[in-house]
């Protein structure tokens, strides 16, 4: 049995290339300091004394600036090189951090946030994009969940720690978020350089045998894709529940301690951590859409659970439940982006979906914080109707095709 498993994670975590592995410290370097952001509705609720609706009003700013960082990132990174984004992505909103914890009002810090949100946001099309180059297409899944992997082991120490921080003065979140974002850029620089390598080729199909290349059809333009950025859209404003009215709800109706909310974030990191990549190992013939439907519908559902128990260890089971959601369903999202798109657009595609994200991370705290003035457990309805929904829609989607379509581009006219 031990044995089994040990093959199991050795499988997993084996044949990824030495440059995923790099892309992956970076990414835990940076999001081991990741601070602000989970506590940012307390901060604007607490250390600026202003009251919940303030707090997703101030999300709402930080999602409007990820959406504008994820969209143009996206473009300038098919132009500039997805390295290149990463690099002033860090150095930019490390400094942002720092000029947060300047800020002594709602405005002066929503000005700030927004700035900070953009050049951030503009660091996670690049990195998508970057993840497909460097894996060959067959390690794809394997290549984001191990992106994911680092993503969330950093999220184990910052949310934690940060609770811990909170505690004492909420400036130390600021500046070590941006110290961080400045030690990621030196790292980056060291390990993988400037210059955007070309895409890793295939190392099980033959040329001969590959498909036709992905035409380069316009996201926009692409309907099958942009129903999959509805339902994502729907899924995630759910999710992001996480960051406004789900530790609100804990500290009012539960009555749980900043250290403890902090513990339920690393619970959901630690079992990314733990279990993620062997889950997506295990998962890799599984229908891809499906997953996705079954994750969505999790996701929500671990939110939905929230009025009918009390308590930290009711809270971790709900966590428990979102955290599987997430496990099945976001991986997989990433790789069916990565399906729809070609290497000359993929970093564009990447932007959409990272915009739809940001989008969702924009409206999904401001409904979610109004729905909780109007009643405490309205959000939690709400959010299982969604899930319900958004499962279903995912399944609809699979049913127009199982893979995205492929189309071999017309050769050029000659000049």
């Amino acid at each position: 049995m031990i044995r089994s498993v040990a093959r199991e994670y050795k499988r997993a975590f084996s044949g990824l290339p030495i440059a995923v592995w790099y892309l992956a410290m970076v990414v835990l370097v940076n999001r081991a300091g990741s601070m602000v952001l989970p506590f940012l509705a307390l901060y604007v609720t607490e250390g600026l004394n202003l009251g919940d609706s303030a707090a997703g009003w101030m999300l709402a700013i930080y999602g409007l600036g990820s959406c504008a960082g994820a969209f143009i990132g996206g473009l300038v990174a098919d132009r500039l090189g997805p390295f290149r984004v990463q690099i002033v992505s860090l150095v930019v909103s490390g400094l942002g951090y720092f000029f947060m914890s300047l800020a002594d009002s709602f405005t002066s810090l929503a000005c700030i946030v927004v700035l900070t949100s953009f050049s951030a946001d503009a660091f996670r099309p690049a990195n998508g994009a970057s993840v497909t180059l460097l894996a060959p297409p067959e390690l794809h899944k394997r290549a984001f969940s191990l992106n994911r992997l680092a993503i969330n082991l950093g999220y184990t120490v910052g949310p934690t720690v940060g609770g811990i921080l909170a505690t004492v003065s909420y400036q130390f979140l600021f500046w070590i978020d941006g110290l961080t974002c400045w030690l990621a850029a030196l790292t980056f620089v060291f390990f993988l350089g400037f210059k955007t390598p070309s895409p890793v080729e295939s190392k099980t199909a033959k040329a001969e045998d590959e498909p036709a290349v992905q035409a380069e059809i316009a996201p926009w333009k692409n309907l099958r894709f942009m129903l999959f950025l509805l339902l994502t859209f729907a899924a995630f404003s759910v999710f992001f529940q996480l960051i406004s009215t789900f530790p609100i709800f804990l500290k009012a109706e539960y009555q749980l301690s900043k250290v403890e909310i902090g513990s339920l974030f690393g619970v959901n990191t630690l079992c990314v951590v733990a279990f993620e990549m062997v889950l997506i190992q295990l998962l890799d013939r599984k229908n891809l859409m499906r997953l996705i439907a079954w994750g969505s519908l999790l996701m929500c559902l671990g939110f939905g659970l929230l009025p009918f128990g009390m308590g930290y260890w009711f809270a971790m089971a709900t966590v428990a439940v979102w955290t599987l959601g997430e496990m099945l369903a976001m991986p997989q999202m990433l790789a069916f982006v990565a399906q729809s798109s070609s290497s000359k657009n993929r970093s564009v595609y990447m932007g959409y979906y990272t915009t739809c994200v940001a989008l969702s991370m924009m409206i999904g705290p401001l409904v979610g914080t109004q729905l909780y003035e109007w009643d405490h457990f309205l959000c939690w309805h709400v959010a299982t109707v969604i899930g319900v929904l958004a499962c279903a829609g995912f399944y609809w989607l699979d049913g127009t095709g199982g893979t995205p379509a492929v189309v071999r581009q017309p050769d050029p006219a000659p000049v």
